[in-house]
């Protein structure tokens, strides 16, 4: 991996300008596995897995859902750029996945500004 795809996933899970825009505010964030957090805005998470600059596994369960989720975050390193990927598992049904869905893309564009500026 490229020093450019480190550190746009660091900035994107450690720093707090990025890790706020896809996650929300978190109180007690670790990248460590097993490391359970809060959210300032409601809900919850546990780290399920960290692959250091390539991969970050958790248990989700933002204020907005009812029931916990399984989130994964992938950094791919594409030339000079780094994509980045959000897979979300255990969503209740087809109207879940599509408000999810319409919410990481919007993650995304915002995660573009800030990690570009």
């Amino acid at each position: 991996m490229g020093d450019k795809t480190a550190g746009i996933s660091n900035d994107a899970v450690r720093k707090a300008t990025g890790r706020d825009l896809w996650l929300g505010e978190a109180d007690g964030w670790v990248l460590e596995k097993g490391n359970r957090f809060t959210l300032a805005a409601g809900g919850s998470g546990q780290i399920r897995s960290v692959a250091e600059g390539q991969r970050l596994r958790l248990v989700w369960q933002p204020s907005f859902l009812d029931h916990p989720t399984t989130l994964q975050v992938t950094f791919d390193p594409k030339g000079d750029r780094t994509a980045i990927r959000f897979h979300h598992e255990k969503l209740a049904d087809a109207d879940e996945r599509e408000q999810m869905r319409a919410h990481w893309a919007d993650v995304l564009e915002r995660l573009r500004g800030v990690l570009a500026g």
